[in-house]
């Protein structure tokens, strides 16, 4: 072979081992897919009644191509959740309630919604179809036999979320009571530790506000009051009809 010849193969065969070692890295750029949480906002509504009507905003940022969202709930320290509803936040539509679970890769499944209960736990499941972009639902549910009665106040214990696999920027969390809170009480927990800025807006709410949560992380409040302002009675009330 002539020298120029062989000069020749040799570089060829250094650009197509240069280019095997791009093309996979270029592939894996491209298949990144990933998301996580700008916020979580939550207003709990307690009513007198004793159940509390909870609307749950959820901001997700997606990166790459995602058709299911879910939500799980747990039932422990409550009796039971109904009354769900999910919302597409960018279009203020209701999504439509499905009776079973469906295919989330079917695009006639967008736009729909279901739940059901398993392991413990109320589950929530919506489809959609998001691509890169930022997408916003607000979960709204009813909770029965949240509110604890003790001895000297009574209270909503809630966890925010827990054991999310993915980041959660920031939290804010509003509770709102039928009655003049005389004796407010408010404890917050997070795992692991986080600072929180909580107050009292006025006499029947009280607002938290927190940030930067890793993945995997637990985040509950607590929210405390007199005795008197629910009737415990409501409460047996309310278990005798569900």
């Amino acid at each position: 072979m002539a020298p120029y010849a062989r000069i020749f193969s040799r570089r060829i065969l250094i650009y197509s081992c240069a280019l095997a070692m791009l093309v996979p890295n270029v592939g894996l750029a491209q298949s990144v897919r990933q998301y996580h949480f700008s916020a979580i906002s939550i207003t709990a509504d307690v009513r007198t009644d004793s159940t509390v009507t909870i609307t749950e905003r959820q901001d997700y940022v997606f990166a790459g191509e995602y058709h299911l969202g879910w939500r799980s709930i747990s039932h422990e320290k409550l009796d039971a959740i109904d009354a769900v509803e999910v919302h597409d936040v960018q279009t203020g539509e209701a999504l439509q309630y499905s009776a079973s679970r469906l295919d989330k890769d079917d695009p006639a499944s967008w736009g729909k919604y279901t739940y059901f209960v398993e392991n413990g736990a109320t589950n929530i499941e919506w489809y959609f179809d998001a691509r890169d972009t930022s997408r916003s639902w607000d979960l709204v549910y009813t909770v029965h036999g949240a509110l604890g009665f003790y001895a000297d106040h009574d209270e909503f214990y809630w966890n925010l979320f827990t054991d999310y696999d993915v980041p959660v920027e920031a939290i804010a969390f509003t509770l709102t009571t039928p009655g003049d809170v005389t004796h407010p009480q408010s404890s917050f927990y997070a795992e692991p530790q986080s600072e929180a800025t909580e107050l009292w807006v006025n006499s029947r709410t009280y607002q938290l506000y927190a940030s930067n949560f890793v993945p995997k992380a637990k985040v509950t409040v607590a929210v405390g009051w007199q005795k008197g302002m629910i009737d415990e009675s409501a409460y047996w009330r309310d278990w005798a009809r569900m």
